[in-house]
C-alpha cells in the first residue's frame, strides 16, 4: 500500500528494465501500477533498458519473453483469480517499451 501511494505521489518514475526484470512478478505488478498512473495522473515515465533490447521488451521475445511466461505460469498456479494478469503485464511492458528511454549496453 505504501509503495502504491509513493508511486501515485511521484511526478517522475524511472523504470530500470534488466534481462531478469520479467522474472519478478513484484516488478511487473509495480510496472502495471506505474503505467496506470501515467495514464491517470500524467506522470512522466523514463525507461532505462539495462542490457536488454527495447524490442525484446516490447514484443516479449527471446529470453525476456521466456522469463515472462515462466513468471506468469508460476503466479497463475498460485493465484487463479487473476486471469487477466498476464495481459496486464504484457500491455505494461509494451507501453513502457514504446516510450523513448535510455539504452545501456556494454558500458561502465
Amino acid at each position: 500500500t505504501q509503495l502504491k501511494r509513493a508511486i501515485e505521489g511521484s511526478r517522475i518514475c524511472i523504470v530500470v528494465l534488466s534481462p531478469k526484470y520479467a522474472g519478478s512478478s513484484w516488478c511487473l505488478d509495480e510496472l502495471v501500477h506505474i503505467m496506470e498512473c501515467q495514464n491517470t495522473y500524467g506522470q512522466e515515465v523514463i525507461p532505462v533498458f539495462y542490457y536488454v533490447n527495447p524490442s525484446s521488451v516490447r514484443k516479449q521475445t527471446g529470453d525476456f519473453g521466456k522469463l515472462l511466461k515462466l513468471t506468469g505460469n508460476e503466479k497463475m498456479s498460485k493465484v487463479r483469480k487473476n486471469e487477466g494478469l498476464m495481459s496486464k503485464w504484457r500491455k505494461a511492458l509494451n507501453d513502457v517499451a514504446n516510450i523513448s528511454g535510455i539504452y545501456v549496453s556494454n558500458s561502465r
